[in-house]
């Protein structure tokens, strides 16, 4: 990605954004509570850009992605597509932005009808999109775009069941691209794929970026692809964003106790530094954001915890080298340089 896209209009700016699910009970169904799945998150998306947003299962990516590309209604706050508010349009009004945003899902195989050959599947954007175009243009298109994810198109004859997950996964790619978005939601799309098969998926969706002038959300719990593959990353828990940076300085120099934990996690290459690199494990599960903590989410498993990370939520810190924080241990003194992880563990109280 060029200095130009960061100085480009946003292909998406999304504001305190957030999406509770009610929970009802009763013969009235009345709601008793709220699942608070995205609360209050900021993220932005230039021309051109990835963007990683990883954590743990259950803090809220796979929710926010599908809120940010309208699948499913913000309960607040704003996300402009190329400048417009989508918040609040009805299905007739989001139709047309369709076009400019797609999404790819985790799992290949129930991505695609069973029952319906590759061929007919990915006729179904185009008989919705490009009605006016005639059968031999629309085979035409959909062969080209299956050499494209590096397919034969003479696949388009075969049912899923004849491919291995690889393939479908390309095939669910190629399906996103026919209407050539702007803005590519890819959740978890290689972590149900063998690691052999990963590295592929991977450079083939790096290849298609410049192709296709693509920009792509990459939602993923795992730290080490996230970072060959993006250029900023947004770590997420309990449904807010906690750090968010250019990818090197996040992975390499972390500075919420939360990303330091996940980036332990990463095994090493190296035997002797695995063997030495302190393992830093979380205690008890994430908590449920039907009633998330008071103060700092992170607080009731951070091994870092000072008495004001218990009652007040972490205003954020923009540290030197341009990350955003959400921590305490930034703003309350000398405690934390937040410059490498040795000065984070030396922060440990």
């Amino acid at each position: 990605m060029t200095d130009s896209a960061h100085r480009a209009p946003k292909i998406l700016e999304a504001s305190d954004v957030v999406k509770h699910f009610p929970i009802r009970r009763g013969l009235l169904r009345r709601t008793v509570g709220q699942v608070q799945a995205v609360d209050g998150v900021n993220v932005a998306l230039g021309p051109g850009e990835t963007l990683g947003l990883v954590g743990e299962s259950g803090s809220g990516k796979s929710t926010l992605g599908r809120v940010l590309i309208g699948l499913l209604p913000a309960t607040s706050g704003e996300v402009l597509l190329d400048g417009r508010d989508i918040v609040g349009l009805s299905v007739r009004e989001l139709r047309p932005l369709r076009e400019e945003m797609q999404i790819v899902f985790q799992d290949p195989y129930s991505s695609f009808d069973p029952l319906s050959t590759i061929g007919a599947s990915l006729n179904e954007p185009l008989k919705t999109f490009r009605p006016n175009l005639s059968k031999t243009e629309k085979t035409d298109l959909i062969g080209d775009i299956l050499k494209t994810v590096r397919l034969d198109p003479n696949h388009r004859v075969r049912y899923p069941r004849e491919f291995s997950g690889g393939q479908l996964q390309r095939i669910a790619i190629a399906r996103a691209l026919l209407l050539h978005p702007k803005l590519l939601v890819l959740d978890e799309p290689v972590s149900a794929l063998d690691v052999s098969i990963q590295a592929d998926v991977i450079n083939l969706l790096a290849d298609l970026q410049p192709e296709f002038g693509l920009s792509y959300l990459f939602i993923a719990h795992d730290l080490a692809v996230v970072r060959h593959v993006s250029d900023r990353i947004a770590v997420m828990y309990l449904g807010r964003i906690v750090e968010q940076g250019a990818a090197e300085q996040v992975y390499t120099r972390p500075k919420h106790p939360y990303t330091e934990a996940l980036l332990s996690a990463i095994p090493l290459a190296n035997p002797k530094q695995q063997r030495q690199r302190e393992r830093i494990v979380l205690e008890g599960d994430i908590p449920s954001p039907v009633a998330p903590p008071a103060g700092c989410r992170f607080h009731t498993r951070c091994r870092y915890t000072l008495d004001i990370c218990r009652s007040v939520d972490p205003p954020a810190f923009d540290t030197a080298d341009g990350t955003t924080v959400f921590c305490h241990l930034h703003t309350s003194g000398p405690r934390l340089s937040g410059e490498t992880v040795v000065n984070l563990t030396s922060a440990r109280t």
